[in-house]
């Protein structure tokens, strides 16, 4: 399973420029994010190359920060590729969030949040999908 950073961000200007900051001068390169908002905060999720070293850097900063366990499903590029990671994954699985993900390489692939995460994980692998 991979880790990904959760940051809770006063829903406020520069928020998001001050974590990304922090990140980058501590030599943490952000690999993918998803930002949500609410009236009061934001919840910034990302896919980072170091994420437990991440993790310290924002500590480090008074920024409230955890790391989630997550999985990374390289999917191809093309028509219904989602379609079919989705029907591996089943209706009977709750997914509480997912956003897309991408490296500098040839990589892609989606960041899925499950209830039940071993068993996605098998179920994806018996279908041969590539599972971190």
């Amino acid at each position: 399973m991979a880790h990904q950073l959760s940051v809770f961000i006063g829903n406020q200007s520069g928020r998001f420029h001050e974590v990304a900051r922090v990140l980058a001068e501590n030599g943490v390169n952000i690999l993918s994010f998803s930002l949500a908002d609410t009236a009061d905060y934001g919840i910034l999720r990302m896919i980072c190359d170091n994420t437990e070293k991440g993790l310290e850097a924002l500590r480090a900063n008074s920024i409230t920060a955890r790391l989630t366990d997550v999985l990374l499903v390289p999917i191809e590029p093309q028509i219904g590729s989602l379609t079919l990671m989705l029907d591996v994954i089943g209706t009977d699985v709750n997914i509480a969030y997912m956003y897309p993900y991408s490296t500098q390489g040839p990589d892609a692939g989606m960041v899925l949040k499950v209830d039940e995460p071993e068993l996605v994980k098998e179920r994806l692998l018996q279908a041969n999908f590539s599972v971190a």
